[in-house]
């Protein structure tokens, strides 16, 4: 298997996106189902306030486009 980078291992050797400088660019209906992830598994707002930030996300990502 030839690939045009090494692959990064992390310590259960497993290949790693971001060790490996692999980028990704998430789709706004990727941010908006993370978004619905997060606040459905939280168990307050401020738990839901506190996992949105620590992923990137803002509530605003969790409401359709023409609540926004």
């Amino acid at each position: 298997m030839s690939t045009d980078r090494p692959d990064t291992f992390n310590e259960l050797g497993h290949t790693s996106p971001i060790m490996s400088g692999a980028t990704t660019a998430n789709t706004a209906h990727e941010r908006f189902r993370a978004a619905h992830v997060v606040a459905a598994q939280s168990r307050d707002a401020a738990d839901c306030a506190l996992l949105l930030a620590m992923l990137g996300l803002t509530a605003a990502e969790g409401l359709p486009a023409s609540r926004r």
